[in-house]
């Protein structure tokens, strides 16, 4: 149990693409709080309010930001998962492939991946990953 905690730590401090110990299991080797950014061909870390393996988890109320390390002093309803609690303004973000709409709330459904959602997988459901597409196939078939 302690090498997998120190195996998970060990990833998430990590900024780049990287061959680390215990994440080559994970898709392109992203670690835990990362995903594979098709444009830049890299592990980037997950935009704030998302953690997990490919960044497919939100953060849970009353937690935001990055690695949802932050508490919302407000309802559920005003706490946003990547700023907190909504004041009078907002700021559009941009989001990370895979996610579109208000504060990147929104996962593209099947079978629309990527930045804004404008890919279409040509695969079955269980191969398309919402942010690069089609997962079990040669290069080039998205």
């Amino acid at each position: 149990m302690f090498q997998l905690v120190v195996q998970m730590l060990t990833c998430m401090f990590m900024t780049r693409y990287t061959t680390a110990s215990g994440c080559e299991r994970f898709y392109k080797g992203c670690c835990h709080g990362f995903f594979w950014n098709s444009k830049t061909k890299q592990c980037e870390r997950c935009m704030p309010g998302y953690t997990g393996v490919n960044c497919s988890s939100s953060c849970p109320y009353p937690y935001y930001g990055v690695d949802c390390q932050r508490t919302c002093k407000c309802s559920r309803d005003k706490c946003e998962v990547s700023t907190g609690c909504n004041s009078l303004t907002t700021v559009q973000i941009e989001c990370i492939s895979g996610y579109i709409g208000e504060n990147c709330r929104g996962k593209c459904t099947y079978p629309y991946y990527g930045v804004d959602c404008q890919g279409q997988c040509d695969c079955d459901e269980d191969s398309c990953d919402f942010s690069t597409g089609c997962t079990n196939m040669t290069k080039g078939n998205a």
